[in-house]
């Protein structure tokens, strides 16, 4: 994080503040500027801590020293980190370090690429009010840019379009600043994710739609999403794709593993509902876990050649809630590649 205050004027002259860059795993922080001392130029956060060392990569900084945290507790366990590895693109002048942001927040805009953060600054330091930048996939540009603001004065918009086009080439439309309640996370800093989703149940989601350009709102993680695209959505329906990849942990040496298929059905529905949500169609429970509770008429086609899949190939997922008991959901379900179906099953959800 980045503390900045602004300059207070006393006797017409600027007392500088001091500026702290740190992190939640250093202490008391990394880098610093005295108080007293003007900046070099925008993003100066002074030179390193006594005992501090800061490695920089193109898209990272590592700092190790006395102020690294003594131990991290993650995924269950306490490791004892000796260095701490920031998504912070910062570089060297002299002594002394700039910030230009996280690298995680920079975006490609049809070929421009600009720090989110950024944005966020320039329209705080131009026209003091806050906002929140968000990025959203567009099939023209690659990459869209929203602005969520706390004002409620339409004035801002055109005087917001004029300086992002001034200080970023920016051509921003005015549908993409939305005025609503900032999001904020528990440690009251840009609650990013819930911006996204606040910007897609805005203007909608076009589907199809590859599955990590959402993947942050789906119910697994990591190598665990097994669904690579979603073709449609409703409230009781989903319609998903999976291109086969011999490497994920839903195959043998044989080929598919026949149970995978239960799971893909599971997966299907999940992220209808997911989708049902970012589309308004129908709000999805916060914070909530689904478990298989039950799993009935399983079937498997009798054939073990259909399971022998290569790579690239797809499958198709589909699912149907027939029944909706409030936290258990009974689904339908069936997996097809080119039309023949390689299983299909009924299954309780069950929605803790």
């Amino acid at each position: 994080f980045v503390t900045l205050a602004p300059p207070i004027i006393a006797e017409l002259k600027i007392v500088y503040p001091s500026i702290g860059y740190g992190a939640t795993e250093a202490s008391p922080g990394v880098t610093h500027v005295p108080p007293g001392q003007e900046p070099a130029e925008d993003g100066d956060i002074g030179p390193a801590l006594p005992g501090v060392n800061i490695d920089i990569g193109d898209d990272h900084m590592k700092f190790s020293g006395p102020n690294v945290c003594l131990s991290c507790y993650q995924d269950g366990h306490f490791t004892f980190p000796e260095s701490i590895t920031l998504k912070d693109i910062i570089r060297k002048k002299d002594k002394n370090y700039f910030f230009s942001g996280r690298s995680d927040l920079v975006i490609n805009r049809g070929g421009i690429k600009i720090s989110l953060e950024y944005i966020e600054n320039l329209v705080h330091s131009h026209l003091n009010i806050k906002c929140v930048a968000a990025s959203i996939p567009d099939v023209r540009l690659g990459e869209n840019i929203f602005l969520i603001l706390q004002s409620e004065d339409s004035k801002f918009i055109e005087l917001i379009i004029n300086l992002l086009q001034e200080y970023t080439q920016v051509k921003l439309k005015a549908e993409n600043i939305i005025f609503d309640k900032i999001p904020l996370n528990a440690n009251f800093k840009f609650d990013r994710k819930e911006a996204r989703r606040m910007v897609y149940k805005k203007t909608g989601v076009s589907l199809p739609m590859l599955i990590n350009d959402i993947a942050e709102f789906m119910p697994h993680r990591g190598s665990a999403i097994w669904v690579d695209k979603i073709l449609a959505t409703n409230r009781n329906e989903g319609k998903v794709q999976v291109c086969f990849d011999s490497s994920k942990s839903y195959c043998t040496a044989e080929g598919l593993r026949k149970t995978a298929c239960i799971e893909f059905i599971a997966q299907s529905f999940g992220y209808a509902v997911v989708m049902s949500d970012l589309l308004n169609i129908v709000s999805a429970p916060k914070g909530q876990h689904a478990y298989i509770a039950d799993v009935r008429n399983l079937i498997f086609h009798p054939s073990e050649e259909i399971f022998k899949i290569k790579n690239g190939q797809v499958l198709d997922v589909e699912t149907l809630c027939t029944n909706d008991f409030g936290n258990f959901k009974v689904i339908k379900g069936k997996v097809s590649l080119q039309d023949q179906v390689l299983a299909s099953a009924d299954m309780k959800v069950f929605i803790n």
